[in-house]
């Protein structure tokens, strides 16, 4: 029953509600869970927050709450059935959950992937749950590491990005990260629709003691005991297979979790889950093109520098390609290998050969897009000068100190007969003929 306030006025009682005859919507209930709620250090659990709207008869709205992760755990793969936006944000550190709503006597669940980098407990919990009811109690819940017997578990797909039809080896890595040999490894994998088996399967382990059953076309991978034969502590070891990507889409693949037991406890081992993601892409949406890189200067003494070509053709005849992009780690192909004297603006490259019966400048190739420098698309800053303020076409300019580049080739460009690499927009090259050497 609405609360009332008495007011008297001229003698007469009013009595009035505190707020409108519609009823204010009461707190939903929010929970928190994990499954499993122990893993082991890079292992995986997945997280089901789950908001139930029983006590209304109205579906319930505006459902907004942030978690913040503890350090060393992060999130991934989030997924919704209550609507709104779901993000994550930081790197894995914050989880953002915005317009959401729960139906009518009803309930949603959340769900996310969690994985911590260190040893725990890590104490999980949303603080700020809000929706039309107003703002809600703290939901949380803690994920365990256990000291020994434990096991990480964790994969991953090599590559994690294939045509539609194309195959990638999935990689399982199991860690006896505890001082206890470990038995009787136990786990099940049901791949989502977009990944199969491949034809091979072929099948291998380092993995000691276990039986593996692997059907080529099926969705599934059953690992169980066979041998008591252990795994020793502080030891790792590791399974593949091939699979296929058959349906195009970003497909996030979560295991189930790894049990074995103690050699010498014969304690119980929750090792966690192991999740990875296999991007598979429809051909129709695949470039034509042939991307290659070569060190030209290979092999250099340490400290030395040399050169790293990228060659990208277009192979269709029918088409453009713009707006390209890509990555090279260089860390990952050599420890200790970086990048130096890289153009840092991207643009055009122009090489312009010299016509011996005017003196000017004949533009024989067509322009490149390699980097893109001060000059491009009309910034007009003039022909570039070296540090001591020689120009361009002095004999003494020197190409190290030029204010703009970098230069394709390390000579003044009029001394080589050609321009390499001229960073200037095409207005720019007009008078170039005139200009002394």
């Amino acid at each position: 029953m609405a609360r009332i306030r008495r007011l008297i006025l001229g003698g007469l009682l009013f009595l009035t509600p505190l707020w409108s005859s519609a009823q204010s919507p009461d707190l939903p209930a929010v929970s928190m869970a994990l499954s499993p709620d122990e893993v082991g250090v890079g292992s995986s659990s997945e997280l089901t927050i789950t908001i139930d709207n029983a006590v209304n008869s109205d579906a319930l709205g505006n459902i907004e709450f942030t978690l913040p992760l503890p350090e060393g755990v992060r999130v991934s793969g989030p997924v919704t059935e209550c609507g709104g936006t779901i993000t994550v944000e930081g790197d894995g550190s914050l989880l953002r959950v915005s317009g959401g709503e729960v139906p009518a006597s009803g309930s949603c669940e959340i769900r996310a992937i969690v994985t911590p980098s260190e040893a725990g407990p890590h104490d999980l919990s949303i603080t700020d749950f809000s929706s039309d009811a107003g703002l809600s109690s703290v939901a949380g819940v803690t994920l365990l590491t256990p000291e020994t017997p434990a096991l990480g578990f964790s994969k991953r797909f090599v590559p994690d990005l294939v045509p539609l039809g194309g195959r990638s080896t999935l990689v399982y890595t199991i860690e006896n990260q505890g001082t206890e040999d470990i038995l009787n490894l136990s786990v099940s994998d049901l791949f989502p629709s977009g990944i199969a088996i491949a034809t091979p399967p072929a099948v291998s382990t380092s993995c000691p003691g276990i039986s593996i059953t692997a059907i080529n076309g099926t969705q599934a991978i059953e690992v169980s005991p066979e041998d008591p034969i252990p795994l020793p502590a502080g030891e790792t070891c590791t399974l593949t297979l091939e699979v296929v990507g058959v349906t195009p889409g970003i497909h996030l693949s979560l295991s189930e979790n790894l049990t074995a037991r103690g050699a010498t406890s014969n304690d119980v081992v929750s090792g966690g889950r192991a999740a990875a993601q296999l991007e598979v892409i429809d051909p129709a949406s695949i470039l034509d093109v042939t991307f290659t890189k070569e060190f030209l200067d290979n092999p250099i003494a340490p400290g030395a520098k040399g050169r790293l070509e990228f060659s990208i053709t277009n192979n269709s005849t029918t088409d453009s390609i713009t707006n390209l992009e890509f990555t090279d780690d260089l860390e990952a192909t050599l420890s200790g290998l970086v990048a130096t004297e890289i153009p840092t603006r991207g643009g055009r490259l122009l090489n312009a050969n010299f016509d011996g019966a005017t003196g000017g400048p004949v533009i024989g190739l067509e322009w490149e897009y390699l980097d893109r420098i001060e000059n491009e698309n009309g910034a007009n800053q003039g022909y570039p000068t070296d540090q001591s303020g020689n120009a361009w076409n002095s004999v003494d300019f020197d190409v190290a100190t030029s204010t703009i580049g970098p230069w394709e080739s390390e000579l003044v460009p009029i001394q080589a007969g050609t321009i390499d690499a001229f960073p200037g927009a095409p207005d720019l090259l007009l008078g170039i003929d005139a200009a002394p050497n």
